[in-house]
């Protein structure tokens, strides 16, 4: 990856993490979980409800509140 490349990676992971302070701990870890992000690899909402003890239904719960929230963020909000 070039210098700029990377530089721009760099800001576009600050712009997420910045993001994702704005959710709650639990819909922080969730997201994480399920996209794979901050070192994680991908996890199913399947294996996060077993891995969590938790119905499917609460995962894609969580996971939809937390998503909507992103889409209704704008850079205001930060």
């Amino acid at each position: 990856m070039g210098r700029k490349d990377e530089s721009s990676y760099q800001d576009a992971v600050e712009q997420l993490n910045e993001y994702l302070d704005r959710l709650s701990p639990d819909e922080q870890g969730l997201l994480n979980l399920l996209f794979g992000l901050k070192g994680n690899r991908p996890h199913s909402p399947e294996e996060l409800a077993s891995k969590l003890g938790v119905p499917l239904s609460t995962v894609l719960e969580l996971e939809a509140d937390a998503l909507r929230k992103l889409r209704d963020l704008d850079d205001s909000d930060l």
